[in-house]
């Protein structure tokens, strides 16, 4: 990718891509996150996100990257954080309970907007400084923060929540119980 002018057009795509792979399949990762261990699914989702930026590391570094392999990979990421996603918003739940949700979120909230006005910024700079090869390295050593960070939670400190409605009819009986919109039975 050395010399390579990236127009904006391409990195639109690029974002379209990983997108549409995320959303075409996140109805099946919201169900995932209710219905298995959300901090196995983390440790699952970051180690596979981990590897795809590895594997972008290593063809960056080799030289041998082409776009067509970046779009792959992207799609890539996009199925995996459709999983991801949905299991670290409820996850958040599980560590900090009820009581203090509000501030979870909060700071969930100012940290993922702070890294979104931030990072382009430090990436961008140390892009010129250091290059591409030891930045896509980086990131993916990151993930080895975010797999111990969640191995060394204490499982028996998780306040684990009831699971929603499950099985056939489960999101029409969801929907017909949270409804605020009255029916014409109530109305007439």
């Amino acid at each position: 990718m050395t010399g390579w002018v990236f127009p904006v057009q391409l990195f639109h795509l690029l974002l379209h891509v990983r997108f549409l792979a995320g959303t075409s399949v996140i109805w099946w990762g919201g169900a995932i996150a209710d219905r298995f261990p959300k901090r196995k699914v983390l440790y699952l989702t970051q180690a596979l996100a981990g590897m795809l930026a590895l594997a972008l590391g290593l063809l960056v570094g080799a030289g041998a990257v082409r776009l067509w392999m970046v779009y792959v990979l992207a799609s890539l990421l996009g199925l995996v954080y459709a999983a991801d996603h949905p299991t670290r918003q409820s996850f958040i739940v599980e560590m900090v309970g009820p009581n203090q949700l509000t501030n979870a979120v909060s700071l969930n909230s100012a940290q993922v907007n702070l890294a979104r006005v931030a990072g382009p910024a430090i990436g961008g700079l140390l892009i010129a400084t250091v290059g591409l090869t030891p930045l896509f390295l980086g990131n993916a050593v990151s993930f080895m923060a975010v797999l111990a960070a969640l191995s060394m939670m204490r499982a028996n400190e998780l306040q684990p929540v009831e699971a929603p409605l499950m099985g056939m009819g489960s999101f029409s009986k969801a929907f017909a119980t949270s409804n605020p919109i009255p029916s014409c039975a109530t109305l007439c």
